[in-house]
């Protein structure tokens, strides 16, 4: 680790391994960004079609209804923003 005034050298490694550990955290995110959000284009469409069948619509609202509630949310997302 280099010299920077007024840390310690074990705080300076601590800092260079906490950054390089980011570095990677970052690199897995960007190359895992497309496919997960394939993933939720097709997953918010899929809930899209049954919010808007009547009949699952009607069910969930007699037994679910909290559920009906969170179903409309992510079928009107804007995963675009996302």
């Amino acid at each position: 680790p280099k010299a920077v005034k007024g840390l310690s050298a074990e705080q300076v490694a601590l800092m260079e391994r906490e950054t390089a550990q980011l570095d990677r955290e970052i690199k897995a995110a960007e190359q895992s960004y497309g496919p997960d959000h394939l993933r939720l284009v097709l997953a918010r469409g899929y809930v899209a079609k049954l919010v808007a069948n009547a009949r699952i619509s009607r069910w969930l609202q007699q037994h679910q209804p909290e559920m009906l509630v969170e179903f409309r949310k992510i079928a009107e997302a804007d995963i675009a923003a996302a």
